[in-house]
């Protein structure tokens, strides 16, 4: 298995997990009218420690049996995975990290990544968009009309929601094949369209959440240059055809490969 796939499982375990907590709320405040709801909040409450334990399980288990678990560490650690599970690296973890052994071309082929990165196809976007809150909204409004009267059949739209997510960064990746590529990944470096930054000048970057209405995943970069001094840069993933774990795999790799070991190859 990929360690996109893997990253993917587990953020798929974490959109349920926080879903499922949300409609446990709702369940806690009917429960003071009726005993079953409050029986139906301790399932959901069962079932989200359930996914948590396993999430926890699942990401010792990657640790342990993965080429590649720096990577899979700080990445799932940047995209906030590891928050509450108590998982903490390794000596074998962070040399995997700071000192990898691996070639990048072996990285590049057994995670199918590519390191050139183009503009996504104009209407993938809304297309992704429908799947992630079509499937739920659909099956809400159909149990609506249905009047079904058990609201346990609610529990399955966390579910949905998981699967309209992976469903949707499959089809996101359809790039346009009209633009060039927005950004490059080098041993020698970002290519951006302001020009190249090295990787011995990236110093900082951070997974920016989406916060309020319309906002979108956002990635935060921050380097220096001799000429420019300090830049910040935001990349906005939703505008290009590669998933949010992908383009943090090829960021990660190629710092801490070639921006801490300039001499590696």
């Amino acid at each position: 298995m990929t360690l996109n796939s893997s990253i993917s499982i587990i953020r798929s375990a974490t959109i349920v997990a926080g879903l499922l907590t949300l409609i446990s709320l709702l369940f806690y405040f009917l429960a003071f009218r009726n005993f079953t709801y409050l029986m139906v909040y301790f399932a959901i409450m069962l079932i989200t420690l359930l996914i948590a334990l396993g999430k926890r399980i699942w990401v010792r288990y990657l640790l342990r049996n993965t080429q590649y678990p720096g990577l899979l560490y700080e990445v799932c650690n940047s995209l906030e995975l590891l928050r509450n599970i108590n998982v903490n690296p390794s000596d074998e973890v962070l040399d995997d990290l700071y000192q990898p052994a691996y070639a990048t071309e072996d990285f590049l082929k057994d995670n199918k990544l590519k390191t050139e990165i183009y503009p996504v196809l104009p209407l993938f976007p809304i297309l992704g968009g429908l799947l992630f809150y079509g499937f739920p909204l659909f099956y809400i409004i159909w149990l609506s009309g249905a009047h079904v009267t058990n609201k346990s059949y609610y529990l399955l739209v966390p579910f949905l929601y998981a699967a309209g997510f992976m469903l949707s960064n499959k089809l996101k990746l359809r790039k346009d094949p009209s633009a060039g590529p927005q950004y490059i990944f080098a041993p020698e470096g970002l290519s951006v369209a302001e020009g190249l930054i090295e990787w011995t000048n990236l110093y900082d970057w951070e997974y920016i959440r989406p916060r309020g209405r319309g906002a979108v995943p956002l990635i935060g970069l921050r380097a220096n240059e001799a000429v420019n001094g300090q830049i910040e840069f935001t990349v906005k993933i939703n505008d290009l055809a590669i998933s949010l774990t992908d383009f943090f795999l090829l960021l990660t790799h190629y710092k801490y490969k070639y921006g801490y070991n300039p001499n590696y190859k």
